[in-house]
C-alpha cells in the first residue's frame, strides 16, 4: 500500500511492498518533503561521470 500528501500533489510518502515468494518486505518512508527544488545543483551531473560517455 501507499499513503500520498494531502496537499494537491499527491507525493509519496510511505509504501509497503510484500512478497510471497520469495518472502519478503519492501519499504519507503519519505520524510521533511519541500515542494521545491531548494538547491537545483543536485541535478549536475559530477564531471568524473561525464568522462563515461
Amino acid at each position: 500500500y501507499v499513503t500520498v500528501s494531502r496537499d494537491g500533489l499527491c507525493v509519496p510518502l510511505t509504501g509497503n511492498i510484500f512478497a510471497r515468494t520469495p518472502a519478503g518486505v519492501s519499504t519507503m518512508t519519505t520524510t521533511d518533503f519541500a515542494p521545491e527544488i531548494d538547491d537545483p545543483s543536485v541535478f549536475d551531473m559530477p564531471d568524473e561521470c561525464k568522462k563515461l560517455n
